[in-house]
């Protein structure tokens, strides 16, 4: 398991990738066959060498006539200047920006005094999701980035851990709408709830409306309330809520095997301790925490039972109240076994965190804990 195999084909509706090389690959494989369409969000775009080669094999498919579309989230893909922009519209992608900075907004799209103010106020609503649609038919969801960060070929033993999955059939088809409110800036449109996105009809968990979010955190802690077995939990963030931290603890103490893997390694500097805070509100030793050692752990992955879902959302508030998320939850038993082994696999290049040891490592003011319990909404 792990790096060495890479890819893995699991059905005619699953692919699932644990190295970002062979999904980049497969990507660009995928640009070349599309006919009709090519749709992508991303929370980070970079113009980097993945970037550059993605770019240029949609500029390709733009030019034989298809419909090329990029989402990229403006605090996610900031690093991008006007003049990359201007460079891949015209190539032919069509390019929008998801809530561009207010002090960027002048640079990247038609602005006014209203423009500035309303980046201002959304400035906390991202898009922090990771997908790609091409002809309507074929749909990547998982937590990697358009960024070479998370290449072994040009970042090597430092690349990212990360995963994705490529799905084919009804999946790909709902997505469908949920872009194109997306691209005309609808992102809580309530038409959606209880119509093609029923959560109780697809595999996708898509938190476009406040009802769709709502009903999906209820959905995980009833999954976590009456979980049998096991409930293991890989997130870069770990900002749970009480409820989630009460549940956590309650499965623990009835027997059940609770593992949470987090980043040792973090791509955002202060949040190993932030992970930290959060640790010190697990009741008792039956909760167990690991840290993985190798490289930054950006795959956000959850394992209830024989329940399994991947995507973008992480276990903290962002994801649940503020960000735009796509999950996905894989139907084939072989898919889920995958990524199981890769848990464990993950887990073989992981050390057990002791509460004793976090607090040796982090020595923080008393105070700090409940600050952070209370900007949690914000983290």
């Amino acid at each position: 398991m792990g790096h060495k195999n890479l890819l893995k084909q699991y059905s005619p509706s699953e692919v699932l990738y644990h190295d970002a090389d062979h999904f980049f690959q497969s990507l660009n494989s995928e640009i070349r066959r599309s006919q009709q369409t090519i749709w992508m969000e991303f929370y980070t775009f970079e113009f980097d060498s993945i970037g550059k080669s993605i770019i240029k094999s949609l500029a390709a498919a733009a030019h034989r006539g298809v419909d090329v579309r990029l989402i990229v989230d403006g605090i996610g893909s900031c690093s991008l200047t006007s003049l990359q922009i201007k460079f891949i519209r015209k190539l032919g992608i069509k390019l929008k920006i998801h809530n561009p900075l207010p002090w960027r907004i002048s640079g990247v799209e038609s602005h006014s005094i209203v423009d500035h103010f309303n980046s201002l106020v959304k400035i906390n609503k991202r898009n922090h999701r990771k997908l790609c649609l091409f002809d309507h038919k074929i749909l990547y969801v998982g937590s990697i980035n358009m960024s070479q960060l998370h290449s072994r070929r040009f970042s090597g033993d430092f690349s990212w851990r990360d995963n994705s999955i490529r799905v084919t059939g009804k999946p790909a088809d709902l997505v469908k709408e949920v872009f194109e409110l997306s691209w005309e800036g609808k992102f809580l449109d309530c038409r959606l709830f209880g119509k093609t996105l029923s959560p109780r009809k697809s595999s996708l968990r898509i938190n476009h409306t406040e009802q769709l979010r709502k009903y999906f955190q209820n959905d995980f802690i009833y999954r976590l309330k009456t979980a049998k077995k096991r409930i293991w939990i890989t997130t870069p963030y770990f900002v749970p809520d009480n409820k989630i931290l009460q549940h956590l603890n309650d499965a623990a103490n009835k027997g059940i095997d609770v593992r949470i893997l987090i980043p040792r390694k973090s791509d955002m500097k202060y949040f190993p301790l932030i992970n930290s805070i959060f640790y010190r509100l697990i009741k008792g030793p039956d909760v167990k925490i690991y840290e993985y050692l190798p490289t930054v752990l950006h795959a956000k992955n959850t394992i209830i039972d024989d329940w399994v879902l991947l995507g973008s959302s992480n276990l903290n508030s962002r994801s649940h109240r503020h960000d735009l998320e796509i999950d996905y939850a894989p139907e084939s038993q072989v898919a889920k076994n995958s990524i199981i082994n890769q848990f464990s696999y993950d887990l073989q290049q992981s050390r057990p965190v002791q509460l004793s040891d976090i607090i040796k490592r982090y020595m923080v003011p008393g105070i700090v804990v409940p600050f952070f319990r209370l900007i949690r909404y914000w983290l």
